[in-house]
């Protein structure tokens, strides 16, 4: 997002804010008046901690095949192991399925069983020629 917002309703640079048909936009100081200007808006940012090894990661495309795996072969039913892991039965099963859990849940599996269910990221990076120069809607499209 830039630093310098436009207008929404006529494209000039945005001064402030104003809440227009009960919405809070951008808008310059021309257009302030077809709203009820706001002063000071405050934002709550929230922050989320997540250690940097496990932003390098990604979940396994068969991360549930792995839990029912490693499940069975420790001759736990779902319910069992959602006792285990104080979670739902609900939630065993659901992952199960495929249903993408949250890091702390797979933080636990991987922990209770032993397992990695994450793979690492690996960065590629492609050179070309258009690396050079902006990309346009013509590199893009092909027109007929």
């Amino acid at each position: 997002m830039s630093a310098i917002s436009e207008c929404v309703l006529c494209g000039c640079d945005a001064t402030g804010k104003a809440k227009v048909e009960g919405v809070v936009v951008d808008v310059c100081d021309r257009c302030s008046r077809f709203g009820q200007p706001i002063k000071n808006i405050e934002y709550k940012i929230r922050k989320r901690k997540i250690s940097s090894s496990l932003d390098e990661s990604v979940l396994a495309k068969d991360f549930h095949a792995n839990v029912r795996h490693a499940r069975e072969k420790k001759g736990l039913t779902q319910e069992e192991l959602a006792k285990k892991l104080s979670e739902k039965h609900s939630v065993i099963k659901r992952l199960e399925e495929g249903w993408k859990p949250p890091m702390n849940l797979i933080l636990k599996i991987e922990k209770f069983f032993g397992i990695n269910l994450r793979e690492d990221v690996v960065d590629m990076t492609v050179e070309s020629e258009l690396d050079s120069k902006k990309l346009t809607i013509g590199d893009v499209v092909d027109i007929k």
